[in-house]
């Protein structure tokens, strides 16, 4: 058992990491194109037709820039607001996590699963570098909540609300809203044989909610760009990358999510891959019979969508998150069952769970020593401190909670309190975008911005609160001729444009440039770093 107290203390803590990410500037590309765009919906209220710098765009759904637009609107524009909604959204998904839970198993298997859910390394990740999964991941495990309820008690109210999330999960992503709900719905009727279940008309009624809740959107998605737009959005977005419709491929492998999940469900992922199999183990000695397992609505409705994505021809790391939250659950009823159990010791479990956690504090020790230094006494207090309760726990603790859950908690807590304090912030400071929109801020320069040649950053129109574009030469030329100053950004490209072009440079700004979300060890190591940056500048003409 996990005291509630204890739970409390260990949901603040993880949340003041959060808060902490919430401060951190936002990052090219994604999330600080995603950013740029909802402030220029916001700006010119737009709601039904996404744009991006001025053009159609047709990739994502509307749900995050809606949400984001009402968050600028009571915020003011920034990056904090950008973020919060994301956050919010975060919460509703492990409270749902925590009731879902409780529903399948008892009150400590939800404590257990949503505080696993809030510490793990993907969410804290998604809430930092904030895209489309954070509101996904959030709508689909209420709605996978909602629809078992509803499914188990015929309650109308369930329906609806489950629906709906599927609605706002899809207009958070796509149709993957609607695919993890439906695998874990298919695999607990097949399981218990409850073959009657799959032909309730009261599934039709909650597609037709769901399909009114999309109508704003595709409506809107009609009237932009024609019959190829709601297509795009049920079809090729989604099930085009399995079939190779869509254009977006990089054919990472089948197995390129085992992996991912291996860093990205840290400190869980090698306990959840135990407990997977042992699930395994039991329903084959079992011979799959309804009575095997209490439920495997959450191994269904992670593994199946699982397949699913491994299948795709694109993929990226933040596709596979949104199974996390049914993961968290099948780990969390598995360590409970552990924890509790009283005739057998659990060493392993507890060795397995130490490994992890130091494993995890020794990384955070080499990057604030060798890689990114001077970060604060206060968090190197914080990390001492961290290590020696986790030697406490494991070699003292009075209970198998305290020897195997209680150092994985601390070390994601302390690893993620570090990174989101000390370590983006230091690494932001080689995002030139963010860098030279605040230069650019506090000179108040009230002529037009323009990129020129190849150079392009989401995080310099966001935070310079510009629309922008590519200029040219011939453009250039007609400002200057007309007596107007304009304002360039780009690389060393933009000096010899305006050296050829006899053009002078009144005031020149320039920020070191790295594109910080593809790491590598030279550009890590401080004394090969400089070898791997570029200077991009912003010049007056």
């Amino acid at each position: 058992m996990i005291p509630k107290k204890i739970a409390v203390i260990i949901f603040i803590a993880a949340t003041i990491d959060y808060i902490f990410g919430l401060l951190v500037t936002v990052m090219d590309v994604d999330a600080a194109q995603y950013a740029s765009m909802s402030r220029e919906m916001f700006v010119n209220s737009h709601f039904f037709q996404v744009l991006n710098n001025g053009e159609n765009y047709l990739d994502k759904p509307p749900l995050i820039f809606w949400i984001t637009s009402l968050s600028f609107k009571i915020f003011g524009v920034s990056g904090f607001a950008y973020k919060l909604p994301s956050f919010l959204f975060t919460l509703i998904g492990v409270y749902s996590t925590f009731k879902l839970a409780k529903f399948l198993y008892n009150e400590n298997v939800g404590w257990i699963a949503s505080l696993i859910l809030y510490t793990c390394q993907a969410f804290f990740l998604f809430n930092n570098d904030v895209r489309t999964d954070t509101v996904l991941t959030a709508c689909v495990i209420f709605s996978c909540w909602q629809l078992i309820l509803f499914s188990e008690n015929k309650n109308f109210i369930n329906l609806a609300l489950g629906f709906a999330g599927i609605a706002f999960a899809m207009l958070a992503k796509g149709p993957i809203g609607a695919v993890v709900p439906a695998s874990a719905l298919f695999a607990q009727f097949i399981f218990k044989r409850n073959w009657k279940a799959f032909f309730h008309w009261q599934w039709f009624a909650g597609i037709i909610i769901t399909l009114i809740l999309l109508l704003p959107m595709v409506i809107g998605l009609y009237n932009q760009y024609g019959i190829e737009g709601p297509k795009f959005f049920f079809w090729t977005q989604s099930f085009g990358r399995i079939t190779g419709e869509n254009v977006w491929k990089n054919e990472t492998g089948y197995f390129y999510f085992t992996h991912v999940f291996l860093w990205a469900f840290l400190p869980w992922s090698l306990v959840a891959v135990i407990a997977l199999i042992k699930y395994f183990i039991e329903l084959f000695k079992k011979r799959f019979k309804p009575d095997s397992l209490s439920e495997v609505y959450t191994i269904g409705g992670f593994l199946l969508p699982l397949i699913a994505l491994s299948l795709s021809h694109y993929k990226l790391p933040h596709y596979v998150f949104v199974v996390f939250p049914l993961c968290a659950i099948f780990t969390a009823a598995f360590l409970e069952r552990k924890i509790a159990d009283e005739k057998k010791s659990k060493a392993w479990l507890v060795y397995l769970q130490a490994f992890v956690s130091f494993a995890m504090l020794s990384s955070i020790a080499i990057i604030i020593s060798m890689w990114f230094t001077n970060a604060n006494i206060l968090l190197w207090i914080i990390l001492c401190a961290s290590v020696l309760f986790v030697l406490y726990l494991i070699f003292k603790g009075k209970n198998k909670a305290q020897k195997i859950v209680y150092p994985s908690f601390i070390a994601a807590l302390t690893v993620n309190l570090i990174l989101n304090a000390h370590v983006y912030p230091s690494l932001l400071n080689y995002q030139s975008g963010s860098q030279l929109a605040t230069k650019a801020n506090a000179e108040k320069i009230n002529e037009p911005f323009f990129y020129y040649g190849n150079y392009q950053s989401y995080a310099f129109g966001f935070y310079a609160q510009r629309v922008m574009r590519n200029i040219g030469i011939e453009e250039i030329r007609k400002y200057k001729s007309e007596g107007k100053s304009i304002w360039v950004v780009g690389d060393e490209e933009v000096l010899k444009m305006a050296e050829r072009n006899h053009l002078k440079i009144q005031k020149i700004y320039f920020a070191d440039d790295y594109h910080i979300t593809t790491l590598t060890l030279k550009f890590l190591d401080p004394q090969s770093r400089p070898q791997t940056l570029r200077k991009i500048y912003l010049i007056q003409i």
